[in-house]
């Protein structure tokens, strides 16, 4: 009965839902804002792409309206004199194809070795790639594109197909230069994975040298963090990301790691907030964004800027962002996902404290001011519906699930917005009307200082971790961070703020352990595993969660036919239930209710016609 009215719920709401309003922007740099300079600098475009695809249901419907949005925006980033460009994770002949036999139809069969003359450039046998080719061919610019590829495990036996999440480049000829087979899936059923992470980088004719890798790989030390070890700086990065408070939000994990890393990232998203996919950008290592947006609605926007072919270049002087940043308020409509570990140390706000967890020492010392009701409204005329963030101090150093497909070492040391400060098990939490919430802290100053023993350095990844209220990372001019050798494998990592802050999510320090990321749960290790997970407090867990992509499928007629038949026989039992409970209503309030012997009383003391 439970999960009958939980399948009735959700389908109410996803019928009832609006879809907002598609908008679509132009590109934020003229062509003549980027003619000089070509010696040191090269034009780089991302998309904050919607696919249009996602308004059908037919396979062959959904790749068409993909791809002639692709095409158009291909033209769009040629008429800005764009070297490169990247589109998103999944928004080409992916994303809305359910069905493996779908996936396998409409798979692009490419070779196992990539070259210039693996077709001659000559893609005429795959309508996708034919197109793509020639609108590339013909804005002579370098194209970055995610599609779903197959390859034929079997020369006997046609059903024996492997389907990869697959980056291709096409280079300003339109031939294919470069591929990369995505290594670490995340909830993706249909496809498969290699043996071993590929390490896929290219060379362009302006003189830089690309590395990518796909969404979820971030995460991981193969193929990025391997890929940077190569000394690669410049990277292209499609994604379909799910954001995660607190420390696990798109442009805030993407601004960090290439303020952590030093390197060019390059960060096309694909857009469906509903889903809680959003967040593109330009990141350039210590300079931070040049530009960035997450969003609340369904919209595509291309980000277009000149970028350093050196990294570390003293002169390079940001363009001024033009994309307008979204509110709190108006964020509050994103989905988003939460995780905090059960196991995480949590300890009220204090200017000094030392926490020791699990062989991590996490080093707070922070001056702030809580502010008064007076202070905090003193141009509000009612307080009494003011909401307030309180704040605990957070460590951990153990592992947890990363929505039930794999284990992860984590590590952190930060302060972390609570909806009630009393209880640890809200951090992390967004109220859900930002209308009402004003600053409960001053944080004058913070400083975190994280104590690693590392025996292995090359198995950590750390790096600062900022949020604020309208989920987007803090400006690098905030915050520096700095890494001191106390001794022989000990790692001491320093952050601290510039600037005093009061509308802060999140601060602090977060990073990976890669060592501990193929541990099995034990009985030995259970307390540091950390499994929940929260969407606004509405799913408690992934099964929910697929059940909920059930229910959309069977509502767009997909999925799996069973889900769809009793979508089909409950709603509308469920509208009639409401109907019929209506009109009783109505019909007992016109008429009160009386008990049957007052009734037959009243009956027998009516005079009788003779």
């Amino acid at each position: 009965m439970k999960k009958l009215l939980f399948i009735i719920f959700i389908s109410l709401n996803i019928i009832l839902i609006t879809k907002c309003e598609e908008t679509e922007e132009e590109p934020v740099m003229n062509k003549n804002d980027v003619d000089n300079e070509t010696s040191k600098y090269y034009i780089a475009a991302v998309l904050e792409f919607n696919a249009p695809g996602d308004e059908y249901n037919v396979p062959e419907q959904i790749i068409d309206a993909n791809l002639k949005e692709y095409i158009k925006w291909i033209f769009r980033a040629k008429e800005h004199n764009v070297d490169i460009l990247v589109f998103s994770e999944a928004s080409l002949n992916y994303n809305g194809l359910n069905k493996r036999d779908d996936l396998i139809e409409f798979a692009i069969e490419l070779p196992e070795e990539i070259s210039d003359d693996n077709y001659g450039c000559d893609y005429t046998s795959n309508f996708i790639l034919n197109e793509l080719s020639e609108a590339v061919s013909n804005a002579s610019i370098y194209v970055l594109v995610n599609i779903v590829e197959k390859r034929n495990e079997s020369d006997d036996d046609d059903n024996d197909v492997s389907l990869f999440n697959t980056n291709i480049v096409f280079d300003r000829n339109g031939c294919i230069v470069s591929r990369y087979r995505k290594f670490n899936l995340f909830i993706e059923p249909n496809i498969n994975r290699t043996k071993e992470s590929e390490l896929s980088f290219f060379e362009t004719d302006f003189g830089v040298t690309f590395g990518h890798f796909i969404c979820f790989d971030i995460l991981f030390k193969a193929p990025a963090y391997d890929l940077i070890n190569l000394n690669i700086s410049h990277f292209l990065y499609p994604s379909m990301w799910f954001s995660e408070v607190p420390f696990l939000t798109s442009i805030q994990i993407q601004q960090h790691y290439a303020y952590r890393n030093n390197i060019v990232l390059l960060s096309s998203g694909t857009n469906s907030p509903s889903n809680s996919n959003t967040g593109s950008g330009i990141f350039i290592g210590k300079h931070g964004a040049v530009e960035s947006i997450i969003s609340y609605i369904n919209e595509s926007k291309m980000i277009v800027a000149k970028v350093p072919k050196d990294v570390n270049d003293s002169e390079y002087c940001p363009e001024k962002p033009t994309i307008k940043p979204y509110t709190s308020i108006e964020m509050d409509r994103l989905k988003l996902w939460s995780n905090l570990p059960k196991s995480a140390l949590t300890y009220s706000l204090n200017e000094g404290s030392i926490i020791h967890e699990n062989g991590l020492e996490c080093e707070f010392s922070i001056d702030f001011t809580r502010l008064s009701d007076e202070e905090q409204n003193e141009h509000e005329e009612d307080d009494n519906n003011m909401e307030r963030y309180g704040y605990r101090l957070i460590a951990f150093n153990g592992i947890r699930n990363y929505a039930n497909i794999s284990n992860g070492g984590e590590i952190y040391c930060a302060i972390v917005a609570c909806i009630n400060e009393s209880d640890p098990m809200t951090c992390g939490m967004r109220f859900q009307n930002s209308e009402k919430l004003v600053p409960s802290v001053l944080f004058h100053s913070i400083k975190i200082k994280a104590t690693i023993d590392e025996n292995e350095s090359s198995s950590f990844l750390i790096m600062p971790t900022t949020l604020d209220f309208s989920i987007r990372p803090l400006s690098v001019d905030d915050f520096e961070f700095s890494v001191d050798e106390k001794e022989e494998n000990v790692q001491m990592y320093n952050i601290e703020a510039t600037n005093e802050l009061s509308e802060i999510f999140t601060f602090g320090i977060f990073g990976r352990n890669f060592e501990r990321d193929h541990l099995q749960i034990t009985e030995d290790n259970v307390e540091m595993i950390a499994s929940t997970m929260r969407i606004n407090d509405e799913y408690e867990n992934i099964e929910e969660i697929e059940e909920v992509h059930k229910i959309k499928e069977a509502i767009r007629g997909q999925g799996d036919p069973n889900v769809y038949l009793t979508v089909a026989i409950y709603v509308p039992l469920m509208i009639l239930l409401c109907i019929t409970a209506a009109i009783l209503v109505r019909r007992r309030l016109r008429e009160p209710y009386e008990h049957p012997l007052i009734i037959l009383r009243r009956k027998s003391e009516m005079p009788q016609l003779s």
